[in-house]
């Protein structure tokens, strides 16, 4: 009797070992092939596999080793009861990628149903995509800011959300800017005047012009555009994307009596009619058209340039808001006589379409002004400079 209550008690023991130390149903991720290449017949070497699992969740990384996943055995997930789906994110160094040495990756997906039913992830591919900047947007790159000292030598900053080329051998394949190039010309005259380059990514950067090429009271158009390797005019076989126009005023002293500014409103046939101007007058001495009109708000300033291209000329209007970071305008004005249509309009950047036109001017921003009209048209403003 004492014999078969030690046995019994084998038993339980055992059995309670068992409920305790067995894990719950686990879930067996296995790889197939295994069998991964930089492209097409390079085997990719030094790179991670990074395995995830929804249900779990759970994750871990292996190494990728001369083409394979390293180890190779299966993936086992614990407590794995719930239907769910398993990412496989396989990446890798490409030393031969155009423009130098790019991460490359693809993700491999496994769904399933049943509680604990083993997985299988075919492995035998290549990295597909390469990991790198979004391209730019196409068209000018834009002007965010522009301001111009002359005591006594001239220092201009210039600062443009500008892309270089980038090329289509590896989409996106984007090639960081490594500088700009400016240009300044006489307003309305296409000869350059001065003109450099200006090391470093593109952001705010200051440089002098050479007061030497200037003339005070004379008006002056500036433009820029960021480059690197791949820009034509530094080797490459992408063309460069020049900056909208910065109109700017010399002058001899600071305090002088009122100037007046000629801005040349252009739209090429059958293309977009977008102008940059800066407006550099003091705003609490006035500023007034050629009309003698006051220009003191967005509203007046766009009412003024309709009066000399025509009504309804201006469509778009806007600017790069330098505090908060955001693009602010009428993004297609629509009027009602002379005056803008408040809920018809669109706008984006502010609370509504008047928050926008009843704003005032800021000295020394730069704001885009669209125009539907062809050609080019003389506007003219008049103000003191302090």
């Amino acid at each position: 009797m004492m014999k078969r209550k030690k046995v019994f008690s084998w038993v339980v023991a055992i059995f309670l070992f068992g409920l305790f130390c067995i894990p719950a149903e686990a879930r067996l991720f296995s790889i197939v092939t295994n069998t991964v290449n930089i492209v097409p017949g390079t085997a990719a070497n030094g790179g991670t596999a990074l395995f995830s699992d929804s249900s779990t969740p759970f994750t871990e990384t292996r190494a990728i080793t001369t083409g394979k996943i390293t180890p190779s055995g299966p993936y086992t997930v614990a407590n794995d009861a719930n239907a769910g789906s398993a990412t496989l994110k396989l990446t890798a160094n490409d030393a031969s990628a155009p423009g130098g040495a790019k991460d490359r990756t693809i993700s491999l997906s496994a769904g399933y149903t049943a509680m604990g039913e083993p997985v299988d992830i075919p492995v035998n591919t290549w990295l597909q995509n390469i990991i790198d900047t979004p391209p730019p947007p196409a068209g000018l790159a834009q002007q965010i800011g522009f301001t111009l000292a002359i005591k006594p030598i001239v220092t201009a900053t210039l600062e443009i959300k500008a892309e270089a080329p980038f090329t289509g051998n590896y989409a996106p394949a984007y090639y960081g800017a490594t500088g700009y190039h400016y240009q300044v010309t006489l307003a309305g005259n296409a000869t350059i005047l001065t003109e450099g380059d200006l090391a470093g990514a593109p952001g705010k950067v200051t440089f002098q012009l050479n007061p030497e090429k200037l003339t005070a009271g004379q008006n002056y158009s500036l433009k820029a555009y960021a480059y690197n390797a791949q820009t034509t005019e530094k080797g490459g076989t992408f063309p460069a994307r020049w900056s909208a126009e910065v109109l700017f005023t010399t002058v001899s002293a600071v305090g002088g009596g009122p100037i007046t500014i000629i801005y040349n409103l252009n739209k090429p046939v059958g293309k977009t009619g977008v102008n940059t101007i800066s407006i550099p007058f003091d705003l609490a001495s006035g500023i007034t058209d050629e009309k003698g009109n006051p220009v003191k708000t967005i509203e007046s300033l766009i009412k003024s340039i309709n009066v000399v291209y025509g009504p309804n000329a201006v469509t778009v209007f806007g600017w790069y808001d330098e505090t908060t970071q955001t693009h602010v305008g009428l993004t297609g004005i629509v009027y009602s006589g002379v005056n803008i249509d408040t809920v018809n309009s669109k706008y984006t950047g502010a609370a509504s379409v008047s928050v926008i036109k009843d704003a005032d001017i800021v000295k020394g921003r730069s704001y885009q002004v669209t125009v539907n009209v062809d050609g080019t048209t003389v506007y003219k403003l008049t103000g003191t400079v302090k």
